[in-house]
């Protein structure tokens, strides 16, 4: 579980030196990353315990990272900062005796090319662990064996013009690129590499000099997000369409809809099955959570090779295609559809779209 410490550790030696302490642990960065481009990739530490023992660790990255062990969710971060407040989280937990995997979901998107979400500093996609006790050695970032693997499906689009509120690029993932099972640390193919040990982690209140001006390590403050699964919802309408590029131009006409369509997506929804879309169709879903949430999809696809899935989200329908007002915010006759979200490209077979903001 995750934890919030009231300090950060203290350095292993108090003697005087000219240099900052190094926190005993680096940076790491897929080796496979251009140097300019957008960037997902994972990073996995394959290690075993001879006995039951508690793991301490701490985490953090550049920019985003989700945390999995043996294939389970543990966590995501960092929290947002600054240069000089560059956040880790703490995670201490009881593993039993055997092999496991840490796997760390690393992604950052590029700020020369128009990309980085405006809420988060970024100098270069990196990790950093560091151990504590026992498992220093065994999962410090630069000195313990991590391996990285490019997720080269997963790609970032800006959202549709106007309407991009400073959130930087979206996910798109195209599922015939994506390796399978990687949260586990699956490695079926071998194509997980050595990582590549980047610049030394330093802790902000170990820093001496200054020189140290960037990625300064603080502990957290903050818990845990609160996060549940949130399902239901009401389909308002659905219609097929000529083009997608075009729906968003086309207001909500009672008389278009298709009641077919609209029965099958509910039942999905209210859990009592799959939706499915006929081949060589274009079809627009509009889709009522009911309340304002935080939140982003899991969708779980099967077949339709070549087809591609978008799922956008608005707080509300605009009166007209200017986008110049929202009016009353329930109805949806006449009204134009205008959002942000992340696009599927589908492979023909089984995969669970999660997006990576």
């Amino acid at each position: 579980m995750q934890i919030i410490l009231a300090r950060d550790p203290a350095p292993k030696s108090d003697a005087f030196c000219w240099a900052s302490h190094a926190w005993d642990c680096h940076w790491i960065e897929d080796p496979a990353w251009d140097g300019a481009t957008s960037h997902a990739c994972a990073f996995r530490r394959v290690f075993s315990l001879g006995s039951d023992a508690k793991v301490r660790f701490h985490i953090s990255a550049d920019s985003r990272y989700t945390l999995f062990l043996d294939g389970a969710r543990l966590g995501a971060g960092p929290e947002r900062g600054d240069d000089s407040n560059w956040f880790y989280q703490t995670h201490e937990l009881t593993l039993p005796a055997g092999v496991h995997r840490l796997v760390a979901v690393v992604w950052w998107t590029s700020e020369r090319l128009g990309l980085r979400h405006l809420g988060h500093l970024s100098h270069a996609p990196a990790l950093m662990v560091r151990g504590e006790g026992p498992m220093e050695e065994t999962l410090s970032t630069g000195r313990a064996d991590w391996q990285a693997l490019p997720l080269e499906g997963v790609t970032f689009r800006m959202p549709v013009s106007g309407a991009d509120c400073l959130v930087g690029g979206r996910t798109h993932i195209d599922a015939a690129r994506m390796p399978r099972g990687y949260e586990a640390g699956a490695d079926d193919a071998g194509l997980w590499q050595p990582a590549r040990k980047g610049p030394a982690a330093f802790l902000r209140a170990h820093i001496l000099t200054a020189f140290t001006n960037s990625r300064q390590l603080r502990h957290g403050t903050l818990p845990p997000m609160f996060e549940k699964i949130v399902t239901g919802g009401k389909v308002r309408h659905a219609q097929p369409v000529a083009a997608l590029e075009t729906a968003d131009a086309l207001p909500f006409n009672p008389g278009e809809a298709d009641e077919a369509a609209i029965h099958d997506f509910q039942r999905m929804l209210d859990g009592h099955g799959a939706a499915t879309v006929p081949p060589g169709t274009t079809l627009r879903v509009l889709i009522d959570v009911g309340n304002y949430v935080c939140a982003w999809p899991i969708l779980k696809v099967a077949g339709g090779a070549g087809a591609v899935v978008h799922i956008d989200w608005a707080e509300s329908l605009y009166d007209d295609a200017r986008r110049s007002g929202k009016g009353d915010r329930g109805a949806i006759d006449g009204k134009f559809f205008t959002g942000i979200g992340d696009s599927l490209a589908c492979d023909g077979g089984d995969f669970v779209f999660e997006p990576f903001w």
